[in-house]
Parts: structure tokens; C-alpha cells; sequence
């Protein structure tokens, strides 16, 4: 294939062939559910020792 012949969407497709979908969504819902709690853990852990 030569540079001629390769577009963005040939591009576009070749990324998306290596991409493991599943495992990107697990990782973004994992980080920000994640997070979610870590904050949540810290706003009750300063509200009880706060006062």
C-alpha cells in the first residue's frame, strides 16, 4: 500500500482493529467510579473528624 492510497479513513480503521473496546470502557468506568468513591470516602472521613 502505497502513501497515495491510504486515506483517513483507512487510518481511522486500522486504529479501531487494535483497540480493545471492552477493556477501554472497563477502565473508564472504573476510573470514575473509582474516584467517585475515593471522594466520597473523604468527604465523610472530614465531616466525621471536623465537627
Amino acid at each position: 500500500m502505497s502513501e497515495k492510497t491510504i486515506d483517513q479513513e483507512t487510518v481511522r480503521q486500522e486504529h479501531l482493529a487494535e483497540v480493545h473496546e471492552p477493556g477501554h470502557w472497563a477502565y473508564l468506568f472504573g476510573v470514575i467510579f473509582g474516584t467517585t468513591l475515593v471522594m466520597l470516602a473523604f468527604i465523610a472521613w472530614l465531616g466525621a473528624s471536623g465537627g
